[in-house]
């Protein structure tokens, strides 16, 4: 039997599937419609290629405990380390981590904000996918 959070993701995932199949369909139309222009054409495709990534969610689902297995055994390793030397282990990286996990996801918002506003055929609704992905 799947968990709650199984279930909650699996919810999400096949509603942003959905949105995203929507935004590649919108993608498709405009590819066919464009005559004669090359840069269009490239840039349309380079947005159904960014899509391409939410549908490799569920093999990450797959891939999940293992991850989860390697960070306890990291765990693991750190108490070992601190009872072997008396101190912790020194990583550094709460920081940049922190930073990182807040500057990404602006940042892809603000990209592809930007990109509604200097593209044409390029939908207000058609941002979501993008920043998540």
């Amino acid at each position: 039997m799947a968990s709650n959070s199984m279930i909650y993701s699996a919810i999400v995932y096949l509603a942003l599937t959905a949105h995203v199949l929507y935004a590649m369909w919108n993608r498709i139309k405009v590819v066919v419609a464009v005559e004669g222009r090359f840069e269009e054409a490239v840039i349309a495709y380079l947005f159904i290629v960014y899509l391409m990534p939410n549908f490799l969610i569920p093999i990450f689902w797959y891939e999940a405990p293992k991850n989860a297995e390697c960070f306890n055994h990291w765990r693991d390793f750190q108490i070992f380390y601190n009872r072997v030397t008396t101190r912790s282990l020194p990583i550094n990286l709460k920081r940049r981590s922190m930073w990182t996990a807040i500057l990404v996801p602006c940042l892809s918002a603000a990209s592809m904000i930007g990109t509604h506003f200097t593209m044409i055929h390029f939908s207000l609704w058609q941002i979501v996918p993008y920043i998540y992905v």
